[in-house]
């Protein structure tokens, strides 16, 4: 069966590929490469779910995290169609072989009313992908925003979505969504998710959104997510501050509830080599309703970008996560501590 559907995928492709030759003006496509060289410096296997966590101290490895390739056609002045397949890190098959799936397939309708357009299929969601936590971040290849890395909702969903712009005042935007709540995978409930994330420019150069959602998980509880996102970019400086609190109700006494704040800057060094420097720096709680046992995790990243063109980056960095046991925790934790070389194209 997986030989099958990635056949599939491949014939896809290439019918996607021979469209956009025909049909130039209507049709586009574009995708991204990235990966690393890495040597694990410190720490053991025992962390939690970040990316290196699993993985013995001086191990080393050359490894490709993400591919994909997206594609739209204009099949009028009104609609646009959407796909992206996706293989990355998490999508490997039952001999380690990075696979493929479906991440986007959505129509699209233009201005179906005033600045509105309506979305229908598997959608992304306002939650980073059509929100601003992963483009005011703007290095995916050196890590996930901080909701995607905690495991904040899905970059896509299978529903129906509405986004456009609600004033002038501030260049003010939105997006609403309504949706299975399941991700990339079937609905297993008849329970739904709601989305709305609001952004706004009230000065140049500066953007903030509030983002929350929603999703019933019986007729007494349910999940849901506060999150705020501010940046601000000047000349060759950014900064910017993502901050989650999540809630999800296990029984009516008990919940979890864990909370995340980071911190970025990216400095572009005033030099014809094009030079960027990046660092950032996370603080999370994977439940603050536990005080007496646990860790808190810090992480910190620093990377030097070196762009010689555009659609060419190669980023030395320096990947930190350290463990703080709360009152009452017994076990101790090692950081980790990761050396990496970062490469990543665009085409």
């Amino acid at each position: 069966m997986q030989n099958y559907l990635k056949k599939i995928l491949f014939l896809t492709l290439i019918i996607f590929l021979n469209l956009s030759r025909s049909q130039e003006s209507a049709s586009n496509y574009k995708g991204v490469i990235f990966g690393d060289y890495y040597y694990k410096m410190n720490g053991d296997s025992t962390g939690t779910s970040t990316q290196y966590s699993g993985i013995s101290k001086n191990h080393q490895a050359f490894e490709l995290r993400r591919f994909n390739l997206s594609y739209s056609n204009n099949l009028s002045e009104t609609f646009i169609l959407n796909f992206l397949i996706e293989g990355n890190e998490g999508s490997l098959d039952s001999k380690n072989r990075m696979g493929l799936f479906v991440k986007n397939a959505f129509v699209e309708w233009k201005n179906i009313f005033g600045n509105h357009n309506l979305s229908i299929g598997l959608v992304p969601t306002a939650t980073w992908s059509w929100g601003i936590s992963e483009r005011n971040w703007g290095f995916r290849s050196l890590e996930k925003s901080s909701p995607d890395l905690r495991g904040v909702g899905n970059p896509a969903e299978f529903g129906v979505s509405l986004r456009g712009k609600l004033f002038e005042q501030w260049n003010t935007n939105y997006v609403a969504m309504i949706a299975n709540g399941s991700g990339l995978t079937s609905e297993k409930n008849r329970q739904k998710k709601v989305f709305l994330a609001v952004n706004t420019t009230p000065i140049t150069g500066l953007i903030t959104e509030i983002y929350t959602d929603y999703e019933g998980v019986t007729s007494t509880l349910s999940n849901y997510v506060i999150k705020t996102v501010i940046g601000y970019q000047v000349d060759n400086i950014g900064v910017g501050i993502d901050y989650f609190n999540r809630t999800n109700e296990i029984s009516e006494t008990k919940k979890i509830v864990p909370i995340s704040t980071s911190v970025y800057v990216k400095y572009k060094l005033p030099t014809e080599t094009n030079l960027t420097f990046v660092g950032r720096y996370d603080m999370y709680d994977p439940d603050t309703e536990i005080t007496n046992s646990g860790f808190t995790e810090t992480m910190m990243i620093f990377g030097l970008d070196y762009a010689p063109n555009k659609n060419v980056h190669y980023i030395p960095n320096i990947w930190l996560v350290s463990y703080k046991a709360k009152e009452g925790e017994i076990k101790t934790r090692e950081n980790n501590l990761i050396a990496r070389l970062t490469f990543q194209f665009n085409f």
